[in-house]
């Protein structure tokens, strides 16, 4: 995680629960637009070198700062993830103590059918005004996938 600290700008991070195909697919899809990718395996790579959470934490506050788009996928797996308890924990910090984070940079990716805003309604004081998209299918990998490349093309440089 060293080399957190010389990130210069980073495109996309992903932050999930447990690996996901379709995430995966999109991830793939991001990286052939020549988007700069990180995402939660890069923590668990970390706890397994046996950085301390507080070591962790300020590194994904970096990452955090020098990212454009943050997508956090949900799936009812996500409260009980560490990786992704981390990964909000820190965002939740950057809303609350620094008057110019962007909150709009973050887009939530539903990676359960049954766990959605539509769904399950504690999940609407989770996203609030936030950009939200199903990811969890064939079809809602095409029209998300298309959504989010034309969201980007328009608002990354």
């Amino acid at each position: 995680m060293g080399a957190s600290s010389s990130i210069v700008n980073l495109d996309l991070y992903f932050s999930f629960p447990e690996e996901n195909y379709y995430v995966d697919k999109l991830k793939y899809n991001m990286k052939i637009l020549n988007y700069s990718i990180m995402d939660s395996s890069m923590i668990i790579h970390s706890m397994k070198e046996d950085l301390s959470v507080t070591e962790i934490s300020k590194h994904m506050g970096n990452i955090i700062n020098k990212t454009k788009y943050i997508f956090i996928c949900i799936s009812p797996e996500t409260i009980r993830s560490i990786t992704q308890t981390i990964e909000m924990n820190e965002l939740n910090e950057k809303m609350n103590s620094n008057s110019t984070f962007d909150n709009k940079k973050i887009i939530y990716l539903m990676i359960d059918y049954n766990y959605t805003p539509l769904t399950n309604k504690e999940l609407k004081c989770i996203l609030q005004e936030n950009k939200w998209f199903p990811l969890y299918d064939e079809e809602t990998f095409f029209e998300t996938s298309n959504k989010l490349t034309t969201f980007l093309l328009n608002n990354i440089e």
